[in-house]
Order: C-alpha cells, then structure tokens, then sequence
C-alpha cells in the first residue's frame, strides 16, 4: 500500500478541524493542571495547619508530664501552666479543655494530661476539636 502526500495533508487537516492539534492539547493539559494545583494548594495548607497544631499540642503534653515527673510536689495548676506556656505559635485562649489527673495503677503512680483544642479551619468549614492525651509513669 502507498501513501501519496495528498493523503497526509488530508489527514493532518482533519486531525486539525476535529480538534487534535498537539497546541490545542498542551493547552488543555496545562488549564487542567493549573486547576488541579490550585485546589490541591489549600488542601495541603489545611493539612499542614492541623499537623502543626497537632504537633504543638503533644510537645506541650509532653513538657506537662514531665514537669510533673521531675518535681513531684508541683501543684496541678502548676503543671497544667506548663501546658499552657508550652502552647507556642496557636492560640491559648482556643483550649475547650485541659485536665490533669494523677492516680496509682498497679502499685505504680501515674499521671494523664487532656487537652482539647477547637481548631479553626483556613478552609470554609465548621471548627473542629482536637484531642489530644499524654499518660507517664511519675515516681514514686
């Protein structure tokens, strides 16, 4: 079988007319990965807000918990202080809750620090809590 040029400019002109030109294409490509970076930006920044909250809560915890553990007289306002000074970076004033509680569990003594904290979205959403706990062993 021949192929005669007429053919091929034949070809490529309906090719062109039905849309499939390889500009026509890269354009569309690229409108949907633009559309597709934009909305995938404020989801990753969402996620970053709540894993840096996140994060901040549990290193507060953990200086809580271990004030406790390195002075066993201190208070639990004491403590639950400690808390709230370790807070760097997010809104103190956004803790719903915050509760210390020390006990002895088989034979051993321990303590437990709660916090919950109302996380307010960058997105258009409700806010949400987050809850967080911390539990060591303080000697005894």
């Amino acid at each position: 079988m021949r192929v005669h040029a007429g053919d091929l400019e034949e070809g490529n002109a309906m090719r062109k007319r039905a849309g499939h030109d390889l500009v026509g294409n890269t354009a569309a490509g690229v409108t949907a990965l633009v559309a597709l970076v934009a909305c995938a930006i404020p989801l990753l920044l969402q996620m970053g807000q709540i894993l840096h909250a996140s994060g901040t809560v549990r290193q507060a915890l953990g200086e809580g918990i271990h004030y406790a553990g390195v002075v066993p007289q201190a208070s639990d306002a004491e403590v639950l202080e400690r808390v709230r000074g370790g807070l760097a970076a997010i809104e103190a004033e956004r803790i719903t809750a915050l509760t210390l509680r020390r006990g002895v569990s088989n034979g051993a003594r321990f303590g437990r620090i709660e916090i919950a904290y109302r996380l307010r979205p960058m997105l258009p959403l409700p806010p949400f809590i987050l809850r967080e706990s911390k539990t060591a062993y303080l000697p005894g």
